[in-house]
């Protein structure tokens, strides 16, 4: 598990770094944008993979690691429905709104990776 929450912690750095270097050093993040892109797509693929891992390795006698693990994979399904949803609607300012919240998914994702490993 340590091996898990290290990779995870460590594409989760880069891309946060890319996205804070990027809006730290331009304001439109121009020079950057197409890697934050990438490393958000990165991020994207690798995170539900492990999670899927994680899923099926851990010990579900546990409360803790069951509750961590069922809040990441409903946030996820929550965050793709509402996305499909304001895709065809055609909602862009929901759409603008929606861009910030895989980062926080990621975020929360790191964090429950910590406490697996932790335990």
């Amino acid at each position: 598990m340590k091996i898990i929450h290290y990779l995870n912690t460590l594409i989760y750095t880069a891309c946060l770094l890319l996205i804070i270097g990027s809006y730290c050093l331009y304001s439109n993040g121009d020079l950057y944008g197409g890697y934050i892109i990438i490393s958000m797509i990165v991020l994207g693929i690798l995170q539900p993979f492990l999670a899927f891992i994680i899923l099926l390795s851990i010990d579900w006698s546990n409360k803790k690691k069951k509750k961590n693990i069922i809040y990441y994979w409903s946030s996820v399904i929550v965050f793709f429905i509402i996305t499909y949803i304001a895709a065809h609607m055609q909602i862009d300012f929901v759409l603008k709104i929606l861009s910030y919240i895989p980062i926080c998914i990621a975020t929360y994702f790191v964090y429950v990776t910590y406490l697996i490993q932790k335990q």
